[in-house]
């Protein structure tokens, strides 16, 4: 049985990622690795892709929190044109970013599934748009609820989206597989 990789899976960073799941942090911040991480990601249509990406999360990340945080401390009214319009951005970005998670599902097929930041990405956009899409004069518990966990998630994806710039990358993915490992520990515990 031949042990050789397929040609399309070279250069997709597999020592790089043998250096995360083993966590040898000492590597990953080896000279030569940075040089290498910083060449890829500094690349011209990279860089465009992953700029385009941040703006779009952020906008969305702000218009959430902000929405979250006027309606928690109850001195707006929901039906204001603020609120209205926060809540309106706010859903037209997680509708942005929900096509571009079913483009990415087209792209990628069965793999997209494999991947836990993409479960993470798909709870984030549908509890923000069911927290802010208004059915009264207040929220109720579901909303409230969804409210909680999209701010909550949209921060963490927020943090593992900063993976992808060099100064913050190794100790974000490093964090990840953390995070994952406990998560499968507490699993198995429960």
């Amino acid at each position: 049985m031949s042990t050789e990789r397929p040609l399309d899976t070279v250069g997709k960073l597999e020592a790089i990622e043998s250096m995360v799941t083993y966590r040898r942090a000492e590597c990953l911040g080896h000279p030569v690795v940075l040089t290498f991480l910083n060449q890829k990601l500094n690349a011209n249509s990279v860089r465009l892709w992953i700029m385009g990406n941040m703006l779009l999360y952020i906008i969305f990340l702000v218009s959430l929190t902000a929405y979250t945080g006027l309606q928690t401390i109850g001195s707006y009214n929901l039906k204001s044109p603020g609120m209205y319009a926060m809540s309106f951005i706010t859903l037209a970005f997680g509708t942005i970013n929900i096509i571009k998670e079913i483009l990415q599902i087209k792209l990628n097929g069965k793999e997209y599934f494999l991947h836990f930041d993409n479960y993470m990405e798909w709870t984030t956009y549908l509890c923000a748009i069911a927290y802010v899409i208004q059915s009264g004069q207040q929220k109720d518990s579901f909303q409230i609820a969804s409210g909680a966990i999209a701010v909550f998630f949209s921060w963490i994806n927020f943090i593992w989206f900063m993976k992808s710039f060099s100064l913050f990358g190794i100790y974000v993915i490093m964090a990840k597989k953390v995070f994952l490992s406990i998560c499968k520990v507490s699993r198995k515990t429960i």
